[in-house]
């Protein structure tokens, strides 16, 4: 029979659920997997300059989003209007 052997089972313990918790956290803060996710394949310089920059900006208009009063943020504000 596969997997049958004479020798008796042995009992594993399972971690509980806060020690997986810290260790999810103690790898988040060491940002040891987006690390492995970035060298996984290479970008060029002016590619990781646009994914800051795009990134930034997100950030940004998520700031203003959340700060509470009005925001009179135009997409377009470089544009001249009524020409």
């Amino acid at each position: 029979m596969k997997g049958s052997s004479s020798k008796p089972r042995q009992n594993f313990q399972v971690r509980n659920y806060d020690q997986k918790k810290t260790f999810k956290k103690k790898i988040l803060k060491a940002d040891i997997l987006n690390e492995a996710r970035e060298r996984q394949h290479f970008i060029k310089k002016s590619e990781k300059k646009r994914l800051s920059k795009a990134a930034g900006k997100q950030r940004w208009l998520r700031k203003l989003r959340e700060t509470p009063g009005v925001h009179n943020y135009n997409k377009n504000y470089r544009k001249k209007t009524g020409r």
